[in-house]
């Protein structure tokens, strides 16, 4: 009976690790595919499973650092991960138009920033149908449109 317990177990180990195992490779591949279309990815974008959260947690162990020292406030960490995109790191280092594009993986999930005004002006006027309209989008661009964006 014990044993029939233990290769339940562990099939159900393999079958977790070999679901994890999958989905990493397939985010890799998903990352890899922008990445040759142009886009610039994260550093941590290729770690096991976690993506670029190591760089979240590099982000806030600095950031609580930083507000222990009473220096100037801090940038949010969007910003921040940019900066970790050019060699230097430097803060306000970020360069959009060198970087216009940038695809990140966090925890297998991967997130397209786009910041090119060409493709921005692509999505929002003739693919505008594939874009979903929510409370978030309206306030997010209310300032940009006004009340000229029909939102449903």
């Amino acid at each position: 009976m014990l044993w029939l317990l233990l290769k339940i177990v562990l099939v159900f180990i393999v079958i977790g690790l070999t679901f994890v195992c999958v989905k990493h490779f397939r985010t890799k591949k998903k990352v890899q595919f922008y990445v040759d279309q142009g886009m610039s990815k994260l550093r941590g974008s290729d770690n096991f499973l976690i993506g670029s959260v190591s760089l979240t947690m590099e982000y806030e162990t600095k950031k609580q650092a930083h507000i222990e020292s009473g220096d100037r406030p801090w940038k949010p960490s969007i910003l921040w991960s940019l900066d970790q995109l050019n060699d230097s790191r430097a803060p306000e280092s970020y360069d959009a138009g060198k970087n216009k594009n940038v695809v990140t993986n966090l925890g297998g999930n991967v997130n397209i920033n786009v910041g090119d005004p060409k493709l921005v002006q692509e999505i929002l006027v003739t693919k505008n149908a594939l874009v979903d309209k929510t409370n978030l989008f309206e306030g997010v661009f209310i300032r940009l449109f006004g009340k000229a964006f029909v939102f449903s």
